[in-house]
């Protein structure tokens, strides 16, 4: 187990995200968290990735990766990159809403099977997004100014107003620092009293703290790491829930290694694991 878990955690591996021809979303589909100042990521178009949509529907913006934020859904705030074929190049744009209203600008041009570096971060007085390709930077507003980014993380989705005239493929490698780790279960779950306990295994002692989001990626319990200790091996954490309302949540464990902020690894996938409030 602990030789797996090493693994996993040293060594990072783009996820394969597919758009079927007549659909919008991506599979696989995930539900995530993001608690950050800056969103970092590799992302390569694999393949033949033009296409003519024969009106000015080509104008418009696809969705390949961000995050809502402001704790709202992503329709009122949140930040993403943005894709489309225009003039046989791949366009990719800093897209946002801001309060409900959307903007997009171009950041740059890339080509199909090409590594591009992207990021989404936040500027020193908190109230814009900075935009990354490689070299290249947009600044765009942004809807609060909050110290963190914070919300469900978005994926690649076509569109727009037409579905998908052909199947894409595109792979995103996400740069976190991971911790050496892992929530392995939750229980009871569901629970219908005021705590869940905790299964953690860990290859070092860590102090550990827990974000717990609704599902419209609103946080409504933050646990510090200074309220948690796991010792090497396995451990048993009991966290107060603070008679949050019953409902479904997911909820994030992290650490700080070097002043830097550490997710621990979460057993299935993700960084998050969801549980149920009766």
């Amino acid at each position: 187990m602990f030789s797996l878990l090493l693994y996993l955690v040293t060594f990072s591996f783009a996820t394969d995200y597919f758009i079927q021809e007549g659909d919008h979303y991506s599979t696989p589909r995930k539900i995530e968290m993001f608690r950050g100042s800056e969103l970092s990521f590799k992302v390569k178009f694999v393949g033949d990735v033009s296409y003519d949509l024969q009106d000015l529907d080509q104008y418009d913006v696809n969705k390949l990766y961000g995050t809502s934020d402001c704790g709202d859904t992503h329709h009122k705030n949140s930040a993403r990159i943005g894709w489309r074929w225009l003039n046989g190049k791949i366009e990719l744009l800093a897209y946002t809403y801001v309060n409900g209203s959307f903007q997009f600008e171009k950041i740059g041009d890339t080509a199909g099977n090409k590594i591009v570096n992207l990021s989404i971060a936040l500027s020193s007085d908190k109230a814009q997004y900075i935009f990354k390709m490689d070299h290249l930077t947009r600044t765009m507003p942004r809807g609060c100014s909050s110290d963190y980014i914070k919300g469900l993380k978005l994926y690649p989705y076509f569109g727009g107003n037409k579905a998908a005239p052909k199947k894409f493929h595109i792979q995103i490698d996400e740069k976190n620092q991971m911790a050496n780790f892992s929530l392995e279960k939750i229980y009871p779950n569901p629970t219908s009293q005021n705590f869940i306990k905790l299964k953690i295994l860990s290859l070092n002692d860590y102090q550990i703290g827990f974000e717990i989001f609704d599902i419209q990626g609103r946080l409504v319990l933050h646990k510090s790491p200074e309220s948690f200790y796991a010792s090497e091996d396995e451990s048993e954490i009991e966290v107060y829930l603070e008679n949050i309302a019953s409902g479904v949540y997911l909820i994030q464990p992290y650490t700080f290694i070097d002043n830097e902020r550490a997710h621990g690894f979460v057993a299935g996938s993700g960084q998050a694991l969801k549980f149920i409030v009766l």
